[in-house]
């Protein structure tokens, strides 16, 4: 076992002698393995030889240069503090490979990695990571090819990036941020292990994109997904107590959680699942599209700002809920509604299992054109707070096109509407509904009472 440090010297060559330059030093291994428990200074030279430099745990190998003999980092330290150093064949690394500068270049073999790949520099080897690799003190750029196993934790802190040039395609581990940016260099990944903390996700676009066909929870401070997301059916993507901005375009075929958040959404937003708000403002910059095995589930405190167009063809009445939260159009101009609330006329029912609204918002000096969304003849927007940022007057910006809104006459905010209907332009009326308040009421109590039966059946 080696315990004594060597170092290879650099070439000193006078001026006066420029017509040879003399080759790398070599240090040859003919005989038995050579392990390293000391310090091994490359200075530019070659390890070459038919045994292997086994660098155990005290070791360290620094500098530049070549290792073209078999090489493992079985606990040591492999080193680059500034310039290139070329591990010819594969090898494993149960020990630590550490790049601490911009120029700091790593290539060659690919490393089957079960230790640690941290700092900051350029790696050119493909990489199987089954342990950690974490940017430190600025960008770990790596052009060869990477698979982040079960076991494998990529990680990044607040001023760094790890930066897959050639992309993760798939994740079955964890990239965990803590502050960080995950960049993917543009490609696709499909997640099929975690995904979470805070920082910024970058992935590509199209089908170049983020797919989930794991778990992804960002918490913990602000958050930042570039690219678009594809949120497979059956999984989970959760936005908890920091904000988070999405900047592509996101389609939802599971469920997508937000809690105590403002999550704002750049790009459209495609529901083919269940979205819940748990209570939290989503701000939906482009349009919001709820397809038919769609949903929307918000209570009181919950907020969802649109400032495209609202397009619902779901047909889950049941459990589409946001009878006490707060829907609302930004931004003036027009907006159209696509809705699928069945016309049940102005009776309280209207607002049981029947799509509608909390409180519906339309801003000053915005139109809205309602459309049916679904083939069945008639439909109706039910909605206990009416909110025309322009008053009466605002209803002659609405086209109905045979479509109803009902409001609760019962309610203060609703008091300017005088309890009186409206005609819409192209067909259609705003009407008043009285007390259908009392429907919830009753339905509420009805669980209530069937509670208290069971639980007195059970005694």
């Amino acid at each position: 076992m080696l315990s004594i440090g060597i170092s290879f010297p650099f070439w000193n060559i006078p001026a006066r002698i420029p017509t040879k330059i003399p080759q790398e030093p070599q240090f040859r291994l003919t005989g038995s393995n050579l392990t390293n428990a000391g310090t091994l200074n490359l200075n530019g030279a070659i390890v070459t030889g038919p045994a292997s430099l086994v660098n155990t745990y005290g070791g360290s190998i620094n500098g530049k240069g070549t290792i073209s003999t078999p090489f493992i980092n079985s606990g040591g330290v492999l080193s680059l503090t500034g310039g290139g150093l070329n591990v010819t064949q594969a090898f494993t690394n149960t020990g630590t490979i550490q790049l601490s500068a911009i120029t700091a270049s790593l290539v060659g073999g690919a490393i089957t990695n079960s230790g640690n790949i941290q700092g900051y520099g350029n790696i050119g080897n493909n990489i199987t990571n089954a342990g950690t690799m974490e940017a430190i003190g600025g960008t770990l750029s790596l052009s060869g090819s990477v698979t982040n196993a079960i076991s494998g934790l990529i990680t990044a802190s607040p001023g760094n990036k790890f930066l897959a040039n050639s992309g993760l395609p798939v994740n079955s581990g964890v990239i965990n941020l803590t502050g960080g940016t995950f960049d993917n260099g543009g490609k696709a990944i499909n997640n099929l292990g975690q995904i979470s903390g805070y920082g910024t996700f970058r992935a590509g676009t199209g089908s170049n994109g983020l797919t989930n066909n794991g778990s992804v929870t960002f918490t913990g401070g602000s958050t930042t997904v570039n690219g678009d997301v594809t949120n497979a059916s059956g999984k989970t993507i959760k936005v908890a107590y920091n904000p988070a901005t999405f900047t592509g375009n996101i389609t939802n075929n599971g469920i997508f959680k937000t809690t105590s958040a403002t999550v704002t959404f750049t790009g459209s937003f495609t529901n083919n699942g269940l979205f819940t708000s748990d209570p939290a403002t989503q701000n939906f910059l482009g349009d919001l599209v709820i397809g038919t095995n769609g949903a929307l589930q918000g209570s009181v405190g919950d907020i969802f700002n649109v400032t495209g167009n609202i397009v619902n063809n779901s047909t889950l009445n049941s459990a589409f809920d946001i009878r006490a939260a707060k829907l609302a159009f930004t931004g003036p101009g027009a907006h159209q509604l696509t809705w699928t609330g069945a016309d049940l006329g102005s009776t309280p029912t209207g607002y049981t299992n029947n799509f509608a609204i909390g409180t519906f918002v339309l801003p000053t000096g915005a139109s809205l054109t309602l459309l049916d969304g679904n083939a069945t003849p008639g439909g109706a927007l039910y909605v206990s707070s009416l909110d025309l940022a322009d008053g009466v007057a605002q209803i002659s910006s609405i086209t109905g096109n045979g479509l109803n809104i009902y409001y609760d006459s019962t309610l203060a905010d609703n008091a300017y509407l005088g309890d009186q209907t409206y005609s819409l332009s192209g067909g259609g009326v705003v009407a008043p509904v009285p007390e259908p308040s009392s429907v919830l009421l009753f339905a509420m109590a009805s669980v209530f009472a069937t509670g208290l039966s069971r639980r007195c059946f059970r005694r």
